[in-house]
């Protein structure tokens, strides 16, 4: 059994040499607090592999690369937040041709299963030398051979070795096969993984990588009519975290594409309703705001929330991801308004997502406070409720107050932020109060 401690996930792939492994998706876990890293307990089987899409936009929780396998981390720790088991041959194992090991049908499987990789690249060195010998360096079972040797390097961290082979394997490939197949494109993908893994090359495999999904893609559902369901996911859920990735390293741009062509097959294939779509309807709907594609944003999480409402139910945790992200956004939208009286809708979405970040993560989060001041801005340009904002800036002041000796950037954005607010309200006092007091202390040696 496996115990992963996970603040948001949505769905959860297990890939292994088993074929009786399952895949779990749980859209109605708790909505807990962010984790930048998720932990999960040692598996029993050492050829599990685990990857997880996050229902929090561009959070990465978890991503790892199927050939990284769980048995080679040594700081995980049990937690009983969410259990994954194996269950039976009944179950869908989400494989696609780019999580595959080779296989030979001798003891080397049974050392690669084991994870004893110096006694399996003994072994594969042995064979890839005869191999090459009788058959020939562009021969099939010589690529085999040289593609679990780069798996093997790459869990001993030897990965350019393993971008030597897995570069060969890819150019004879391309050679005899063509450049898109599906033993290409796992050559691909496999390299891709190599080059991440350098220093200073993240970009460069990304940039591989998405090649390699992309025309993946292309291979599952744009030629034929028959998708192979748990492959056509698994590629997805890869394209998404690839997305996730991008957008975390600047390149917002490549990041929304990829984020759209997904949301744009799991609709046609999932259907709108599926939790994984609503999902990334969520995903793409920030990207959109990072861009300030404000209007486009608010559509498509209007969009995600009803879907989430209708589907998944009010409590969902997929369901009030959605809420407290078009919240964000409302909330935007009104702080940039330049004085606009927001709609009550509005309002009463933005209420509603504090509401579930207090009960979530807590009122002294940054994400609780930055709601709660886009909230106190709505509330002080509507009629009769001025009271109810300077409630909340006493509340994010005094957040503020807080952080001053962390020299937060969310409470110096907000500060500034309020400062402006006060101008436009007409309080100057205020303004200066406010101004003076967060100088003073900024300036203050202790």
């Amino acid at each position: 059994m496996i115990y992963v401690l996970s603040s948001a996930i949505h769905c959860l792939t297990l890939v292994g040499s088993d074929a009786n492994r399952c895949v779990g998706i749980w859209p109605s876990l708790p909505l807990l607090k962010q984790e930048r890293v998720m932990r999960a307990y040692k598996p029993a089987s050492p050829s599990l592999s685990v990857s997880a899409q996050s229902i929090v936009s561009h959070d990465l929780l978890l991503s790892l690369n199927p050939e990284v396998l769980l048995s080679q981390q040594d700081d995980f720790e049990p937690s009983p937040m969410l259990q994954v088991w194996t269950c039976g041959q009944a179950s869908v194992p989400m494989m696609s041709f780019l999580n595959q090991l080779p296989a030979f049908g001798n003891a080397v499987d049974g050392l690669v299963e084991r994870a004893q990789w110096k006694d399996a690249e003994g072994m594969l060195l042995r064979m890839l030398t005869q191999t090459e010998r009788v058959s020939g360096p562009d021969h099939p079972e010589t690529q085999k051979a040289r593609m679990l040797l780069a798996h093997i390097y790459r869990q001993e961290g030897r990965a350019r070795d393993a971008e030597r082979l897995d570069s060969a394997v890819l150019e004879a490939r391309q050679r005899s096969l063509g450049l898109e197949t599906p033993d290409t494109l796992a050559a691909m993908y496999n390299l891709a993984a190599d080059i991440k893994m350098q220093p200073g090359r993240l970009l460069e495999g990304l940039a591989l990588e998405r090649r390699a999904l992309e025309s993946a893609v292309r291979l599952y559902w744009d030629r034929g009519d028959v998708k192979d369901e748990s492959g056509g996911m698994d590629i997805l859920i890869r394209m998404c975290n690839l997305a996730d990735t991008l957008f975390v390293h600047d390149q917002a741009a490549d990041a929304v594409k990829l984020h759209e062509t997904v949301l744009r097959l799991c609709t046609g294939f999932l259907g709108p309703g599926h939790p994984y779509t609503i999902a990334v309807m969520d995903s793409t709907g920030r990207d959109y705001v990072s861009q300030g594609r404000l209007s486009e944003a608010i559509r498509l999480l209007q969009d995600a929330v009803e879907a989430g409402r209708v589907h998944l139910g009010e409590k969902d945790a997929t369901t009030r991801r959605c809420i407290v992200h078009l919240a964000e956004t409302y909330g935007r939208m009104t702080a940039e308004g330049e004085g606009k009286v927001p709609e009550p809708q509005m309002v009463a979405i933005m209420e509603q997502a504090v509401a579930i970040l207090e009960e979530s993560i807590g009122g002294e989060d940054s994400d609780t406070v930055t709601l709660k001041y886009y909230l106190a801005v709505a509330y002080a340009r509507m009629d009769g409720r001025f009271g109810e904002s300077e409630a909340l800036q006493e509340q994010v002041l005094g957040w503020c107050r807080k952080q001053l000796g962390e020299r937060s950037r969310t409470a110096n954005l907000i500060v500034r932020n309020l400062v402006l607010m006060y101008r436009q309200l007409g309080r100057m006092d205020k303004a200066r109060q406010v101004e003076q007091e967060f100088e003073r202390a900024v300036r203050s040696p202790s």
